[in-house]
C-alpha cells in the first residue's frame, strides 16, 4: 500500500516489526531501527533495483534517515490516519524510553521473498550491534560521507539523499550490502531512474 508520496508504509511497518521481534522482549531501540532499515534498503536496492520502503532518505548527524519510517517509529503527526492505525496494530512506542515494541507478529503477506532476504541478511550481520555502533558504521558509507562536511559545519540539519549514491562502494574493508560489478551497477541505476520516472507520473 502506497502513501501519497509513494512511501510503502505497510512494508516499512513490517520491516520494523521484523527487527523488533528479533530483540529481547520484542523491543528495539528506535535509532538502531533506523540504521537497520537503511542497511536493508541499501541491500535490496543494490541487488533488486528498488528499496523495500520506497522511503525518502535524508543525511543527518546520526547517519541516513528514512523519513516516513522515522514517522512510524515516533507515531508522528505527519502520519495520516490510515498509516497510524495500521502501524499501531504492530508497533507501540515504549515511553519514556527510546524503544519501539512489536505487539503483533510480522504479516508475511506484506513482504516479498527478496525483502525478507534483505532483512535476514542485515540482521545476521548487524543484529547484535548497538545503536551508536551502527551510527558510526553508517558514517563510513559514501552516500552519507558526501554530506558530512555540510552537516559538521552546521550548514544544514538534514540533506536529501540521492538513491543513486547508494550504488557507490564503501572501502574494501566494509560490507557493501551486495556487491556489484560496473555493468550491474550501471544497469541498476538506469532501472532506478526509469522506476522513479514512472512513479512521478502516478503521483
Amino acid at each position: 500500500m502506497l502513501s501519497e508520496n509513494g512511501f510503502l508504509y505497510k512494508k516499512a511497518t513490517q520491516a520494523l516489526t521484523f527487527f523488533a521481534s528479533k530483540e529481547k522482549d520484542s523491543s528495539l531501540d528506535k535509532l538502531k531501527a533506523l540504521k537497520l532499515i537503511y542497511f536493508a534498503d541499501r541491500y535490496h536496492l543494490r541487488k533488486f533495483g528498488r528499496t523495500i520502503t520506497n522511503d525518502e532518505y535524508y543525511a543527518m548527524n546520526y547517519g541516513p534517515v528514512a523519513s516516513g519510517t522515522k514517522d512510524i517509529l515516533e507515531m508522528s503527526d505527519f502520519l495520516d490516519n490510515i498509516e497510524n492505525v495500521y502501524a499501531s496494530k504492530f508497533l507501540e512506542p515504549q515511553k519514556p524510553s527510546n524503544l519501539i515494541k512489536a505487539i503483533n507478529k510480522v504479516d508475511d503477506s506484506e513482504l516479498s521473498i527478496s525483502e525478507v532476504e534483505a532483512l535476514d541478511f542485515v540482521w545476521s550481520k548487524l543484529g547484535l550491534k548497538e545503536n551508536f555502533e551502527l551510527v558510526e558504521l553508517t558514517h563510513k558509507y559514501p552516500e552519507w560521507k558526501r554530506h558530512e562536511e555540510q552537516l559538521n559545519l552546521g550548514l544544514a540539519t538534514r540533506i536529501k539523499m540521492d538513491l543513486t549514491d547508494f550504488f557507490d562502494d564503501p572501502s574494501e574493508k566494509l560490507e557493501s550490502f551486495y556487491e556489484l560489478n560496473s555493468e550491474e551497477k550501471e544497469a541498476k541505476i538506469e532501472f532506478l531512474k526509469e522506476l522513479t520516472k514512472l512513479e512521478s507520473l502516478w503521483n
